[in-house]
C-alpha cells in the first residue's frame, strides 16, 4: 500500500470520527441534556481504555483496529481530549489501525 493510500484511510477516520463527534453534540443540544446514547457510548469507550491515573492523561487503544472501530476510538478520544492521533499499519494482506492521544493538555492547553 502506498503512503498516499495510508495518508488518505487515516484522514478519511479523522473526518468520519469528526463527523460522529459533531452528530453527538446535535444529538445532546436537541434534547436539551448530556445523557444521550451517543454520549453514553463515547464514555463507555472511553473509559474502557483511559489512563488509570487521571483522564486527562495520554493514552491509546492497546489492541490494533479495523477502520469501523477507529472512527469510534476516535471520536471518545477526541470528545475528552480535543484531539487523536491514527497510524496505519499492515501485517500480511490485514490493515490495522491505531489510535491514541498525547493527553487532553496537548490538544486543549
Amino acid at each position: 500500500m502506498s503512503q498516499t493510500t495510508t495518508h488518505n484511510n487515516c484522514e478519511e477516520i479523522r473526518k468520519l470520527a469528526i463527523e460522529l463527534m459533531n452528530e453527538t453534540m446535535t444529538e445532546s443540544r436537541n434534547a436539551g441534556h448530556e445523557n444521550t446514547p451517543k454520549i453514553l457510548k463515547l464514555k463507555e469507550v472511553f473509559e474502557s481504555f483511559q489512563s488509570k491515573k487521571h483522564w486527562k492523561e495520554p493514552c491509546g487503544y492497546p489492541s490494533p483496529l479495523d477502520f469501523q472501530q477507529a472512527i469510534e476510538i476516535a471520536a471518545s478520544i477526541a470528545w475528552y481530549h480535543g484531539g487523536f492521533e491514527v497510524a496505519e499499519g499492515h501485517r500480511d494482506s490485514t490493515t490495522a489501525y491505531a489510535v491514541y492521544s498525547k493527553g487532553y493538555y496537548h490538544y486543549c492547553g
